[in-house]
């Protein structure tokens, strides 16, 4: 008797069946990366879907060199940032491979590369590439994505990855009642522009910092008269 579960019934699930693939996929990609071969299998549908990542041959996008699992989409005007390209030879053979990257933010490249080599048998290759995020106007934000195209062998992968850049944001000014025995907030919002101050009870906000509640747990008691009379606090 066939094995019976929900993940024998998700095709009325259009939704399900995106995120399923979404994290299988990257799961996979992960798992083959710490040294995993291919060949998994899953108890659904989707196993029919894992055709490339399960391949004896593989190439994606990966996350810096100190977390390859990594998944940073966000980044500043300016900032300078690595991804990986892991290319994964399971043949039984070495295979010659050739690969190009291109970054395009806003439709306009602001980056490429080409790399060439061979790999070993079951050898998995991590090649570091640095990406300069290009200049924004100040509050602007702008989509763009890295764009992989790898020949291992005679099999072509294809692998994109999804980026977000980020103008400078207007700095913040003002005063601001604060609990943060720590610092930890009041640093944070010192960077952003404001000026914290200790909270003395009567201003209408105050932040709660990092770890305050775990610190002081009197500090709910506190907190719970001046809420109740129209205040507002904000736990960071």
């Amino acid at each position: 008797m066939l094995y019976k579960s929900f993940q024998d019934h998700l095709d009325p699930f259009a939704d399900n069946r995106k995120i399923q693939a979404l994290f299988r996929t990257n799961t996979w990609r992960s798992w083959r990366t710490a040294g995993l071969p291919g060949g998994l299998r899953t108890w659904s549908w989707i196993q029919d879907e894992l055709k490339e990542v399960n391949f004896p041959t593989l190439a994606w996008i990966a996350g810096h060199p100190e977390a390859y699992t990594a998944k940073d989409h966000h980044f500043s005007a300016g900032q300078k940032f690595q991804k990986q390209i892991v290319l994964i030879n399971d043949m039984r053979e070495p295979q010659v491979f050739e690969a190009t990257w291109v970054v395009t933010v806003g439709g306009n490249t602001v980056g490429k590369g080409e790399l060439h080599g061979r790999l070993a048998i079951s050898e998995i290759c991590k090649i570091p590439i640095e990406i300069q995020a290009p200049h924004l106007k100040e509050g602007s934000k702008t989509d763009g994505q890295i764009t992989l195209t790898a020949t291992i062998g005679e099999v072509i992968h294809h692998d994109t990855f999804a980026i977000r850049v980020f103008g400078a944001h207007q700095m913040a000014e003002g005063k601001i009642a604060v609990v943060d025995p720590g610092g930890l907030t009041s640093k944070m919002l010192t960077d952003l522009g404001y000026t914290p101050e200790a909270w003395n009870g009567a201003a209408p906000l105050v932040v709660v910092g990092r770890n305050a509640l775990k610190d002081d747990p009197a500090l709910a008691a506190r907190l719970e008269p001046h809420v109740q009379a129209g205040g507002r606090a904000l736990i960071s």
